[in-house]
């Protein structure tokens, strides 16, 4: 785990500049996807790389409209493992909590309100109360709300490997509110969210103003 001083060194170096807004191909991702990255980048083998990891890397390379790594990437630069044409952004948590590395820039981005305000930290509570993160998640309640009120996007997607938050997620502000998913002999919730919602399901959230904000949740299984 990513001490407090090197954590707040790490969100130092990534937010030295003022934050872009999202673009149309932005995507927001948590530490899971950025951490597969860098350890195929350092030349990790494909077969010791963790399951929801190479999920995350297969769907980035679909994005791209590339063909799904079974094997060793042909290379080990960014463009050969995940393919061309993404804008990943990360929330504030994530930026603390991934390490810079040559050829993968962590770059976050705006908001629409201050991270202090009433209305986020509303959201906060609002996340809290339906477990997301669990009573240590303050980090993970973080980045759904960053995305939440992510400049630039009226519905930012969110990429994350976490399954107890696109769980809890998906259970109380997403399809499974009132369609609980159907799981396959021996699969894991996550696994059956995943295969239902290949690119992601949608989860409407209380703004903590009265109103909701949607996000998209792309689970990594």
């Amino acid at each position: 785990m990513t001490d407090f001083a090197t954590h707040a060194d790490q969100l130092a170096a990534a937010t030295a500049t003022a934050p872009r807004a999202l673009d149309a191909n932005s995507i927001i991702v948590d530490s899971n996807v950025l951490a597969g990255i860098k350890e195929l980048m350092s030349g990790l083998a494909w077969k010791d790389l963790q399951p929801h990891k190479k999920s995350g890397i297969n769907l980035l390379r679909k994005r791209a409209g590339l063909a799904d790594l079974t094997g060793d990437p042909p290379a080990r630069d960014l463009e050969s493992i995940i393919g061309k044409g993404h804008d990943l952004r990360a929330a504030n948590a994530t930026l603390g909590e991934s390490a810079p590395r040559p050829s993968l820039e962590r770059e976050g981005f705006a908001l629409t309100i201050d991270r202090h305000s009433p209305q986020y930290n509303a959201v906060l509570d609002e996340l809290a109360k339906a477990s997301v993160g669990a009573k240590k998640g303050a980090a993970d309640r973080s980045i759904v709300a960053d995305t939440m009120f992510a400049s630039g996007a009226a519905k930012p997607s969110l990429m994350t490997g976490d399954d107890d938050m696109f769980k809890r997620l998906f259970e109380h502000f997403g399809p499974g509110k009132s369609r609980p998913v159907k799981q396959k002999p021996g699969q894991s919730l996550a696994a059956a969210i995943q295969d239902l919602y290949p690119n992601g399901f949608d989860t409407t959230i209380p703004d903590g103003a009265g109103g909701s904000r949607t996000i998209n949740v792309i689970p990594m299984k």
